[in-house]
């Protein structure tokens, strides 16, 4: 069978169990046979059943079928069970009173199951695993053992309690072993596959295991057999570790029907109870190992996932701010830049800082250093509209102040733009006049003669937080040739002194340079820049015209 006619028959499975006579006559069946087979094991060996097939059976059909065709499980379970009774010479109504034990069992246990786990159940996770056991494995067996052992001691059978034991453990393997591979069949896929090389090794060995332990008839030895059950839930998972539970019982059945005897020390009654608690453990904890380590690597592939999608979110994030930004050097005919962006250590790298220096047609140029609120992808994207907005509108303002008033009249139509800081100046080379306005933005320095001056003075509020107001615009001559440094918040925010504090230090850090030309190391900065904010540090040298 090809890969690809896996899903068509997949699907023809699936449509041909939403036929109510097909659901009724597998159940059926399949309860018929059980029954016979544990009657029979119970005839030749004078012992219980090690596990009940039906109570798997139909707990696992109704926890696949909609509650509305429950009827159609227990219209067979009622057909089945009776033929079963009258044929061992039982009376209708006593047969009545098996059968409603063994219809209300899996009617509790599936409704258990599907209020916990409200959708499909698989066993690859730890709450459906949780819930099995306690609706499937514990309650539904248990009531249904109270109604049919209430039943037994009605018509002269054993003591209440031997037979409701017996029922309860009985019933409890029947469905964790038969309901949970049916079960795991609907699961999630396992890890490896069983028919591996290393899944059938497991398979055999606990096989021989199993036959082996049996024969030297060491009852303190009987947890060696179903060890491969928990190896089945490490290495492989819920699938492997049903088929393995069940190939050890039916083992175990049939070494204890053709050997007998094969106890030192206790009667084989005892001995098969002690089995049976021993599958009951151990195929628990084999579910339970196989959901822990699906969940585990569910998280590992999710935090995998997670960070492939971090990774390629940050190269994407990196390139939109470099797209966003000028080039790290840009020149004129009577200025030349330097840009550089520090990003913060932790973060995307990307944020809302940007500069621009553009030659305007009139000739001024246009000096920009700005600050968008936030971090992030978001900000980023703030900042690439107001910046854009900004130079658009820097070619028609009068000045800094006036564009500045510009900017607040549209800063509001971009999102995330409010409060965002500003620092706009405007050098115009034939007269050697810088004119600058800040909107909340920290002061700028101007380097000449190889002194550092701190272009200090009064602050506008920040983008559309007070628009009426006036906005302060200062200006300043140059006789030769000078230099604007500009920065942006990060680099003088730290958790430790002031910002005027910081502020000196990149005064001091420009008067170390000793010069205001082109050759100012801007890497410099980067040990001032703050650990969670992004900077921006830009060296502007103006060159006014000689005079005529």
């Amino acid at each position: 069978m090809t890969q690809t006619s896996l899903p068509r028959v997949r699907e023809h499975l699936v449509e041909r169990w939403n036929d109510p006579w097909v659901v009724a006559l597998s159940v059926g069946l399949g309860y018929a046979l059980g029954s016979e087979a544990a009657f029979r094991f119970a005839d030749a060996t004078d012992l219980q059943a090690v596990f009940f097939i039906p109570s798997g059976i139909t707990l696992a059909a109704l926890v696949r079928l909609p509650r509305t065709r429950w009827w159609v499980v227990l219209a067979a379970i009622a057909a089945a069970e009776m033929v079963q009774d009258l044929r061992a010479d039982l009376t209708v109504v006593q047969s009545a009173g098996f059968v409603l034990a063994n219809a209300v069992e899996p009617v509790v246990g599936a409704s258990i199951i599907g209020s916990a786990v409200r959708r499909r159940v698989d066993l690859t996770r730890l709450w459906d695993v949780r819930w099995f056991i306690i609706g499937g494995v514990v309650a539904g067996p248990a009531i249904g053992a109270a109604i049919g052992s209430t039943v037994d001691r009605a018509i002269g059978g054993d003591e209440f309690v031997t037979t409701l034991w017996q029922w309860w453990l009985g019933d409890a393997l029947g469905v964790l072993l038969v309901g949970g591979a049916l079960l795991a069949i609907g699961s999630s896929p396992d890890r490896r596959s069983l028919w591996s090389q290393s899944g059938l090794l497991l398979i055999i060995g606990s096989v021989a295991l199993t036959v082996t332990v049996l024969s030297l008839s060491d009852l303190p030895l009987m947890f060696i057999m179903l060890t491969g059950v928990v190896v089945a839930g490490a290495r492989f998972g819920v699938r492997a570790v049903s088929l393995v539970s069940v190939i050890v019982a039916v083992t175990a059945a049939v070494v204890f029907a053709f050997e007998g005897d094969v106890m030192v020390g206790v009667s084989d009654a005892t001995g098969l109870i002690v089995i049976k608690l021993k599958f009951l453990v151990f195929t628990v904890g084999g579910l339970v190992v196989a959901a822990e380590v699906h969940e585990r690597d569910l998280m590992v592939l999710e935090h995998l996932r997670l960070e492939v999608a971090a990774a390629e979110e940050h190269r994407l994030a990196e390139r939109f701010q470099r797209l966003s930004l000028p080039a790290e050097t840009m020149s004129g005919q009577r200025f030349t830049a330097r840009g550089r962006y520090f990003a913060a250590s932790s973060g995307l790298g990307v944020g809302g800082d940007w500069y621009d220096v553009v030659e305007l047609p009139d000739g001024r140029v246009y000096i920009c250093v700005g600050d968008v609120v936030g971090h992030g992808p978001e900000a980023a994207v703030t900042m690439s509209q107001l910046k854009v907005a900004m130079s658009i509108l820097a070619a028609g303002a009068a000045g800094p102040a006036d564009l500045l008033a510009r900017v607040d009249g549209i800063g509001s139509t971009i999102p995330g733009a409010s409060c965002s800081t500003a620092w706009v100046g405007y050098f115009e080379p034939e007269t050697g006049v810088v004119t600058w306005s800040s909107a909340g933005h920290p002061p700028a320095f101007l380097v000449r003669d190889g002194r550092v001056e701190r272009l200090d003075g009064s602050v506008a509020a920040p983008i559309t937080v007070q628009p009426d107001r006036p906005k302060p615009e200062w200006r300043i001559e140059l006789d030769g040739e000078a230099s604007l440094v500009l920065y942006t918040d990060g680099l003088v925010e730290r958790r430790h002194g002031t910002i005027d504090e910081a502020i000196d230090d990149v005064a001091a850090q420009l008067e170390a340079a000793g010069s205001g030309s082109a050759g100012l190391d801007l890497d410099a900065f980067e040990r001032l820049a703050g650990e969670t904010d992004d900077s921006i540090v830009l060296h502007v040298v103006l060159r006014p015209s000689p005079p005529a």
